[in-house]
């Protein structure tokens, strides 16, 4: 398997005229060798609450179809 790509972005941090100059503040980027994009933490919890709501919602759509069909309503899901 070949090695990672790993890229570096910079980004200089504001700073007002009574501010000492802030060091510059470096992110680590790191990708598989198929393009993909290493995930964070922080990456991975949000995706996981996505997932978590559309799966709610989905759920909900199926038990609100539920009261229509027996209300005598035949729902269009998509």
């Amino acid at each position: 398997m070949p090695p990672a790509d790993i890229h570096f972005r910079q980004f200089q941090a504001s700073f007002t005229m009574t501010s000492l100059i802030t060091p510059p503040i470096i992110y680590l980027e790191i990708y598989y060798p198929d393009g993909r994009k290493f995930l964070t933490t922080l990456d991975n919890a949000q995706a996981q609450e996505a997932q978590r709501q559309a799966e709610a919602a989905q759920q909900q759509a199926e038990r609100l179809a539920a009261q229509l069909s027996a209300l005598g309503i035949e729902p269009i899901l998509e």
